[in-house]
């Protein structure tokens, strides 16, 4: 594709009767997508984390229209400052669970206190109230001590009130927060929430945080580091100018489309700022370099145009990731690499500045180098392949794991509330399996709840869930409320499956579907981490496949929880998939650009080593790749060619007669703005590492690495590749 294609367009953009005309439309542009932007929201909710388009996913749907949302309840843990069985601290209890059930967003309020003294009587169960008489406190306490259930229902240093809310939005569960709060500290105890809400709430809060911190910082970061690179006020306004309204028009698209801020789409300030001003940088570089400006653009305008194309794949290969927060961050960042390149050539060209002659690197200096280069490239050429090998054996062994709250900072109040549900609940996250009684069988049937109680006791027992509800356990408390025996009964009377039933309804929670053809048991677990709750679902559904009767009882693994590590497991397959396209798409432009196989194939190479370099460093510290890390992979490959083709595109232009010489010519030329444009890159992607999340702090980190290994690699084993093939340029040699 030769630049002589571009002549004409060329000579459009640096007609002066045509800057008045680009300057309206940039204006009015500008205009819309600021009126929009100022529309934009923020948003997290976990079910955006999930896997879309699975078969999975739809069961989940079909199981939620069913039983409703399974983590749509808040824990409000009360510390009495003393006895839980004070009359004071029980009557505030008493107080707040009044005024819950009195909010229009609350379906039900579970407390344990409110609980009554079961009695088996020949009509079935008979309830007598408990904790009412603060006189009959202390038998009140020994009667709950010595019943099972109630003595796992009320401990005695903490009572737990379980809220069971309507599916909220994140501006209705800040109002339910909010009131939550304001009714507790009104009574003036001490307490803990844990839960979807404060959850999604403490999440909410920190993307708006880092977004407004990654916003102003890139803006200074973006000011200072092209002031030290252009060092005249009017160079440095044009790239800053470019990357304003690249990121403004970018915000402003957000807001047309109705795309919320989410914990993707809070990193697009510095990635958007500093990737789009690489172009700028590129053209100024050129433009100081050449006393004609009309072929300083024609020199680096069809550059420009392949890097932003690769760059804008290797966001767009992100769309194969089926994850709501990763896809509208590839397509938001794509878009707005490429409305760089646009804002970059309709303003620029006719930019109102003279460009002094810049001062290139010493070539004298760049003689040496190669000297030392062409002396010492078989033994960089070894240890790059090396560490290559290295990279891609450890590569190959990094794991997909995800604890979802330790990205929260260790001083995260909602982290500390959840870390103790761990430690005194037993669990903190919601675990659900779906169940199918056989055509043969009822629900109530005995052989039904025998194998319901096989589940129940294998997850609590092997698997480690806690606070399990289940039929089979509401038979099981029946039968001790009549025989002192809690387990399943030899054979299941009239009056124990009413009392059964009876239980079941007073939890208020639907165990059951209308028809009684389905039903589920709900649990908690602890934050083990998407691999090892994954694991231990795979053990579960072992034992179920060895044990359980298919004919009486199928079953099937779904809720909040599993889809979240379900779709953390399938990131793997996706990663690479979304790789192998980036690679695939960024040949097909490279081959299309050089007009040749085997400088495209030169052109991977020395980016394919950055990644598989910056994979082991990520195994050998231990981190595994998790939902925010994984796109680092098509990311940085993306963007690191960039500064390869811009090297080739001018050793294929340069004018000498052997390798060596062109190679000088590209050092000399493009090696000023290669390492200007990895300089602002890395810049940019530094403020990353502010994050308050982990995933983003270690993602701003493995970006700047690889840049800098890219930068390393492009003046190192790229101009050994282009001597030893004798790559030809297009003016002779």
């Amino acid at each position: 594709m030769p630049n002589i294609n571009s002549a004409r367009f060329i000579d459009l953009l640096l007609r002066r009767r045509y800057y008045a005309p680009k300057l309206a439309v940039l204006g009015v542009l500008t205009i819309v997508f600021g009126w929009s932007a100022t529309k934009i929201t923020f948003n997290f909710e976990f079910e955006q984390l999930f896997h879309q388009g699975n078969e999975d996913l739809l069961f989940y749907e079909a199981h939620v229209e069913r039983f409703g949302y399974d983590n749509d309840y808040l824990t409000i843990i009360l510390e009495p400052s003393a006895d839980l069985y004070d009359s004071a601290f029980l009557a505030s209890a008493k107080n707040i669970t009044t005024a819950l059930r009195e909010l229009e967003t609350i379906d039900f309020v579970f407390s344990p206190i409110e609980l009554p003294k079961l009695i088996a009587t020949p009509t079935g169960l008979t309830a007598f109230p408990l904790l009412e008489d603060p006189g009959r406190y202390t038998a009140d306490q020994q009667f709950i001590a010595s019943d099972p259930l109630l003595s796992e229902l009320i401990p005695s240093d903490y009572l737990a009130l379980l809220v069971y809310h309507q599916h909220l939005d994140n501006v209705q569960g800040t109002q339910l927060n909010e009131r939550v709060v304001a009714m507790i500290t009104k009574e003036g105890l001490s307490y803990r929430l844990i839960g979807r809400i404060p959850g999604e709430q403490a999440f909410l809060g920190l993307i708006k945080e880092d977004f407004l911190v990654f916003l102003l910082a890139s803006l200074v970061a973006c000011v200072f580091v092209l002031w030290m690179i252009c060092r005249r006020l009017a160079l440095t306004l044009m790239p800053l100018l470019v990357s304003g309204l690249t990121l403004l028009w970018t915000f402003g698209l957000m807001g047309l489309l109705g795309i919320p801020i989410s914990i993707m789409s809070s990193l697009l300030p510095p990635i958007i700022l500093f990737v789009s001003s690489s172009d700028t940088i590129h053209l100024i570089s050129a433009l100081r370099n050449s006393a004609d400006r009309r072929q300083a653009i024609e020199k680096v305008f069809f550059p420009t145009f392949m890097t932003s194309i690769t760059t804008a794949v290797g966001f767009f290969s992100l769309l194969v990731l089926p994850v709501a927060p990763l896809q509208a961050f590839g397509l938001l960042a794509g878009i707005g690499t490429l409305l760089a390149f646009v804002i970059t050539y309709l303003l620029a060209p006719n930019f109102p500045v003279r460009y002094r002659q810049g001062r290139r690197m010493d070539r004298r200096t760049f003689e040496q180098y190669a000297s030392w280069l062409w002396r010492r490239e078989q033994p960089i050429a070894l240890i790059t392949l090396l560490l290559a090998l290295g990279g891609a054996y450890f590569t190959s062994r990094l794991q997909v794991d995800a604890y979802l709250l330790e990205d929260l900072p260790e001083s995260s109040e909602v982290r500390s509330n959840f870390n103790w549900a761990d430690d005194q609940l037993g669990g903190s996250k919601p675990w659900e399996i779906a169940l199918t009684v056989g055509q043969d069988y009822a629900w109530w049937d005995l052989e039904v709840q025998r194998e319901v109680s096989k589940i129940t006791r294998f997850a609590e027992e092997v698997l480690g869930a806690t606070h399990i509800l289940s039929s089979s356990k509401a038979v099981e408390y029946a039968n001790y409320l009549a025989n002192g025996q809690l387990e399943l009964p030899e054979r299941l009377t009239a009056k124990t499956l009413l009392r059964a039933k009876q239980l079941v309804h007073q939890l208020r929670v639907p165990l059951l579907a209308a028809d009684e053809s389905q039903g589920r048991i709900s649990g908690l677990i602890p934050e083990w981490g998407s691999e090892a709750t994954q694991l231990r679902n795979h053990q579960l559904a072992h034992y179920i496949d060895e044990h359980v009767d298919p004919h009486v009882l199928s079953y099937r693994l779904t809720g909040s929880t599993y889809m979240i590590d379900k779709s953390h497991e399938l990131l793997a397959r996706d990663i690479v998939f979304s790789l192998l396209l980036a690679i695939a798409m960024v040949s097909l432009v490279l081959g299309l650009y050089f007009q040749s196989v085997k400088t495209a194939f030169i052109a991977l190479i020395p980016n394919l080593v950055p990644l598989l370099i910056i994979g082991g460093v990520i195994y050998c510290l231990g981190l595994p790749i998790q939902l925010s890390t994984s796109i680092i992979f098509a990311l940085v490959f993306g963007i690191v060619v960039d500064d390869s083709i811009h090297f080739l595109a001018t050793y294929r232009n340069a004018t000498g007669t052997t390798s060596e010489e062109r190679v000088l010519y590209a050092m000399n030329t493009a090696g000023r703005g290669i390492i200007n444009t990895t300089m602002v890159l890395v810049s940019g992607f530094a403020i990353l590492i502010l994050s308050n999340f982990g995933a983003t702090h270690y993602l701003g980190l493995f970006l700047c690495l690889s840049l800098l290994i890219a930068l390393g690699i492009d003046f190192t084993l790229l101009p050994i590749l282009l001597r030893w093939t004798k790559l030809k340029g297009r003016r002779g040699g």
